[in-house]
């Protein structure tokens, strides 16, 4: 499987699981399935140093970075690193429910994690 589709693949399986999850309106799930996206998605920009000029006023599409599996897996592993940090600052903060939604967020993303390792047997090394 080449990286594109890899992270076709990828993005196809998170976006369906977040339209589920806003048609069941467990915002949780949708925050985090967002981010995950949100992650993928700046993770594939072009640095704009790469992006060609153009005229004032038209627009050029710049083809999106590749990424493989093991940088598919490692953004979504820092994402929900972040979302488990995050959660233990508010939970030192006292706000335990908001630490509990954030940790709530990690467990989601790195469910996705599984979604990588079945669709690339080289990103579960």
């Amino acid at each position: 499987m080449s990286n594109d589709s890899l992270l076709d693949t990828v993005r196809t399986e998170i976006s369906g699981r977040l339209k589920s999850a806003v048609k069941e309106r467990d915002q949780v799930s949708a925050n985090a399935l967002r981010s995950a996206l949100s992650a993928l998605d700046n993770a594939g920009a072009q640095p704009l140093a790469l992006a060609p000029a153009v005229p004032h006023g038209s627009a050029a599409e710049v083809p999106r970075r590749e990424l493989s599996g093991a940088e598919i897996k490692a953004l979504l592993l820092t994402e929900a690193e972040e979302h488990a940090a995050a959660a233990a600052q508010y939970e030192r903060l006292g706000h335990s429910e908001r630490a509990a939604r954030l940790r709530r967020e990690a467990a989601i993303i790195r469910g996705t994690l599984e979604h990588v390792a079945a669709s690339d047997p080289a990103a579960s090394q």
